[in-house]
Parts: C-alpha cells; structure tokens; sequence
C-alpha cells in the first residue's frame, strides 16, 4: 500500500513479532542465567549440608552474629553540641570538659583544629561520678576511649559502636553530670582554635542499658494478684539490656517472719543472656507463689543474705516499705553498707508504691524507682 508521497507503507502484527522474537530470546537467556547462578540450584539442599558440616554450636554462634549485627542497642533522639575552645600556646595538656545532659549513648565525635603540628595528640575519656544523697561525689571512675591520637590535619570524624554490638563490646552509655573530657596533648606549645562537637542519643529515661543484673521479685501472697503486671514491666526492663549480659532472676517470700537467712523462701535462676531470662520471666507458670509474707522487705535482704555483690544493675520488685521489718533501722544501716556505690532500681508496681520508693530513693541515693508503665 502506498500513501500520496509515493513512499510504501506496511501494517505490521506487532504481537506476532514479539512472540517470535520472545520464543528464540527467553531460551538464551534462561540457559546463560542457568550458567551464571548455579548455586541457586537445589539451595535448600545446600544449606542443609552447610548446616550438617557445621557443629551446632558454632552454628548457633554464627546465628547470634547476624542477630547482634542487625539488631540495634540504643534508640533515641540525635542531638550535637558544639564547642569551640582557644588552645593556649604552652607545652602541656589542655582539658575540655562537656556534662551530659542526661542518659545518652556517645554516637560520634568531630573534630577540627588550626596550628597543626606533627607531634600534638588528644585523648577522650569519660568521668564516673557515685554521688550521695546530698549530691556530694563519693567516687570517680575513669573510662578512656582514646589515648594520644595524634591529630590529623584536616580533622576527622570518629564513629563509636554504638548501634551495633558486632562492631564492639564497649558501653557508650553516659549518665547525667557524667563528663567527657577530651584533652588536647600541646606537646609543641603551639596555640590553636579547637573545634569540637560531640554528638549523641539523649535516651530519654534513666534505665540501666547494660551490664550483669540480678532481679528480685516479691512472690508472697500479697503479690500474687498482680504477678502479670510485675512480669510484664521486668520484661519491659530487660529489653533494654545488651545480648551479652548475664540475667539472674530471685524470687523471695517470707512465711514465718524469722527475717533470717534459711528461714524465708529463696529461689534463685541463672541465665546466660537476656533472651532466656526474657522467655522465663514472661511465663506466669514460671514464677513461683510461696504464700505468705510477713516481711516482704526479704526481697531486698536475700541479696545480702546470699552474698550477691558481683552485678552490675540491681532491680527490685516488692510492694512493701523498709519500715515493715522488727530491726528496720539495722536492715536499712545494711542495706546502704551492701549496695554502696551500685546501680539500685525499684519497679513500683503502683502509683503509691513509686512515691514511697522517691522518697526511700531521695534519703538514700538508691532504690531510684523506674517508670517502665
């Protein structure tokens, strides 16, 4: 057919073309994707076999890897705090001190200096400061992260592992009025502007987040009712802690009133990581009813009782007062000897519980009550 230009024209089946040319393309393609991923092939079989190869431990310690790559630590909101500091020109160490404002985790540090010379170097570390109830410090404990890096002339930026607990096992949580200080190490006497910021996650609530724990749960009568509601916020609080850390859940109660040790009931569970106690602990039939209670405050005393010094974080769970107790005072002059300088939580399980343990909290300095609701 032609049209007025005398040029031809032509109606062509546009679909006979492309399943013509489909039929010869798809077998090529099929047969050269076949030859590049052979190892698609029977994939299922192959991971049994890898499977079978590999002792089963170390193939559950693989798993874990994976598991502690992708899951993350820490959450919570970014924040970054400039400083800017003129570095005098003498020969020695020159201190820069930032409070945190809270319970944060360290994420990332930059830093940026003029009057570069070879020699000069800085170190990063963090003050741990135990106060008692009057804000006074009674110990400081040092933690270094870095130790006489020499600068860099363009600067640079430093990453903590923070998010992921494959990259490392260090803790970068920091709590409040703790310090970072990062010293410049001035070994040329030379001045220099300092610019640094120091980035962060402000976590929000001062939970524990790592570290060894020993939690102690109140199972006499008058707690019976709302072992639920105890087992969900002691859930809520191991959640927070790192795979790594050993977990011991107690459980205590008192049917006699003897307020010594043997004569009140004592059950004592280990774990090696939080994901078994987690498992445990959200199973009511797990959780033993001893009845009873005539002085539940042996919830707090079977750690001393039972020589429990070697925890990081101590969590209490119990409905009863310090005062409940025939030696009260000398239970309470204990108790502040046994858990001097520790990490000590309550988990009030009321409203009325959480004002008396702020106020046990505020007299004592510990026992700080956490709001997991």
């Amino acid at each position: 057919m032609k049209n007025n230009n005398g040029l031809a024209k032509y109606w062509v089946n546009i679909d006979e073309f492309v399943d013509e040319f489909k039929g010869k393309l798809d077998p090529l393609l099929i047969n050269k994707l076949k030859e590049k991923f052979n190892i698609l092939k029977n994939s299922e079989e192959l991971l049994r076999e890898i499977e079978n190869i590999l002792p089963e431990e170390y193939f559950k310690y693989l798993s874990k890897k994976i598991k502690d790559l992708v899951n993350k630590k820490y959450s919570g909101e970014q924040h970054v705090d400039g400083i800017r500091e003129d570095v005098p020109p003498l020969k020695g160490d020159f201190d820069v001190v930032w409070k945190s404002p809270g319970a944060i985790a360290l994420t990332d540090v930059q830093i940026e200096t003029t009057g570069w010379k070879p020699n000069d170097a800085y170190s990063l570390k963090v003050n741990h400061y135990s106060k008692d109830k009057d804000g006074q410090i009674v110990s400081k404990r040092e933690k270094p992260l870095f130790i006489r890096v020499p600068f860099k002339e363009l600067g640079e930026h430093k990453a903590f592992s923070v998010f992921y607990n494959y990259f490392g096992k260090k803790n970068y949580k920091i709590r409040l009025d703790d310090e970072v200080v990062f010293t410049v190490h001035n070994n040329s006497g030379n001045s220099r502007q300092l610019y640094l910021d120091i980035e962060y996650l402000l976590l929000g609530k001062d939970t524990p987040t790592a570290g060894s724990t020993a939690l102690f749960l109140d199972v006499s009568g008058s707690m019976s009712n709302i072992l639920a509601q105890m087992a969900t916020l002691m859930t809520k609080f191991l959640v927070n802690l790192e795979d790594t850390d050993k977990v011991t859940i107690c459980f205590a109660a008192d049917r006699t009133g003897g307020c010594k040790k043997g004569t009140y009931d004592f059950r004592r569970k280990d774990f090696v990581g939080k994901d078994n106690a987690i498992k445990f602990i959200s199973d009511i039939a797990n959780i033993p009813q001893f009845g009873g209670g005539a002085y539940d405050i042996m919830t707090i005393q079977s750690a001393i009782d039972y020589n429990m010094i070697d925890f990081d974080n101590y969590i209490f769970c119990t409905d009863q007062t310090l005062e409940q107790h025939p030696n009260s005072q000398l239970l309470k002059d204990r108790i502040k000897k046994f858990f001097k300088n520790k990490e000590v939580y309550t988990i009030p399980v009321n409203d009325e519980s959480k004002s008396y343990w702020q106020n046990v909290y505020e007299d004592t300095n510990i026992f700080k009550p956490l709001d997991l609701h």
